[in-house]
């Protein structure tokens, strides 16, 4: 209802503490004034203290797992998989950032958090790290896929092409197969077409997703 909506964006802009203490307070209350506390208001209003929590601590772990990514890849004789302990925090951590920042990219079409993600995903690539809990977030994923395969119909500008680039390389670093399908199918149908626009930012994309275009396409770059 009304009170259980505003007491939720109340919650989502207080900082770490506030929140805390708000969160304990409405779950333990009932009335009218305050959400009730069945337990479908208390997960929602637990999910967006947790939400808010992991949106403001993305920029400092985005940090640590990339040092502890270069740790590895600056030498392929140290694997992370002979450390468990640091496997697991790098898998945790990793997964919790790839999630806050290809939620909002769904969410709000944000480039720099795009740009992160991707940063992010080939900073991880090939460290043979287990990233399942990414997945949470790949439904969000897939519905702004569609949302680009619409627009890819209607223009297909360079830079809508670069940032579908940029999400094929993300979902293919992070084994996110549902994403990578769905931006196939929205390349299709321009895959079959002996023009297509922008064909210098359309192939490119092409390599990304492992899909074929016409030859005169190839043969006019």
């Amino acid at each position: 209802d009304a009170s259980f909506e505003a007491a939720f964006a109340e919650l989502a802009s207080l900082p770490q503490a506030e929140a805390t203490e708000r969160f304990q307070r409405l779950a333990a209350s009932s009335g009218g004034a305050v959400p009730d506390q069945s337990y479908a208001n208390r997960y929602e209003l637990l999910s967006c203290a947790v939400s808010e929590i992991k949106t403001r601590r993305a920029a400092g772990l985005f940090s640590v797992i990339s040092e502890y990514a270069d740790i590895f890849r600056g030498d392929r004789r140290v694997r992370v998989s002979d450390f468990p302990t640091i496997k697991n925090e790098l898998e945790f951590y990793a997964a919790e950032t790839a999630e806050v920042l290809l939620g909002d990219f769904a969410r709000t079409g944000s480039e720099e958090s795009l740009d992160k993600a991707l940063d992010l995903s080939e900073r991880l690539a090939g460290l043979g790290l287990s990233l399942e809990a990414v997945k949470d977030v790949e439904e969000e994923l897939e519905r702004a896929a569609l949302a680009a395969a619409e627009e890819l119909g209607r223009e297909p500008s360079p830079e809508l092409l670069h940032r579908l680039s940029k999400l094929g390389r993300v979902a293919a670093n992070l084994g996110l197969s549902d994403t990578t399908f769905h931006l196939q199918n929205a390349c299709a149908p321009l895959c079959g077409k002996d023009g297509v626009p922008h064909p210098e930012n359309f192939l490119p994309l092409c390599g990304v997703l492992g899909i074929h275009p016409s030859p005169k396409v190839t043969a006019k770059t």
